[in-house]
Formats: structure tokens, C-alpha cells, sequence
């Protein structure tokens, strides 16, 4: 169950943030049974998934996150985006 417990990005003392997460056809059904059905803000036609969360903790949001590889996209708010974005530019040493 989901809910049973708190998920990664919410076990931490960071700012609380809320992020969306829209996350492709192909893996929505899992990401869903990942973060509950309550995380579900929207439903498209093509399958994919718009999902909100509460992060307080970043850096394991961004494991959540990269493991989806290409097929979600952190759409808010724009600093986790752009933490997301630096982090990977830094590993590739953009």
C-alpha cells in the first residue's frame, strides 16, 4: 500500500515543495501504484499521467525521477526542474 508509509522524497527536513510529474503512457500505470491514486491530478489521452507530490527530500525525488529514464518529466515548480537539470548538467560536466 502506498500510503503505509512515507515515500523517500517525503523523508526529509528540506522546505516542503509540491512537484508535478508527468510521467508517459508506457510507465503511468506503475508510477501510479508507486504514489497512490490520490497522486493522480490528471489522466491523458495518450495514457500519460500528470502527479503531485509533497518533496522534502530532493536528492531522493531526483532517484524517483531518473528512473523513469526519458519517459517523465518534472513539470513543477521550476526549481526542482531546474535542480534536476544542474544536477544532471554537473554529472555530464556540461
Amino acid at each position: 500500500d502506498p500510503g503505509s508509509q512515507p515515500a523517500p522524497w517525503q523523508m526529509g527536513a528540506e522546505e516542503p515543495v509540491r512537484a508535478r510529474l508527468l510521467v508517459d503512457g508506457e510507465h503511468a500505470g506503475w508510477a501510479v501504484g508507486q504514489l497512490g491514486s490520490d497522486a493522480v491530478e490528471s489522466r491523458h489521452q495518450d495514457g500519460s499521467v500528470v502527479l503531485g507530490v509533497t518533496v522534502t527530500n530532493r536528492s531522493a525525488f531526483r532517484s524517483f525521477v531518473l528512473g523513469f529514464l526519458d519517459h517523465a518529466e518534472v513539470l513543477d515548480p521550476p526549481e526542482l526542474r531546474e535542480d534536476l537539470t544542474a544536477w544532471l548538467e554537473a554529472l555530464c560536466g556540461a
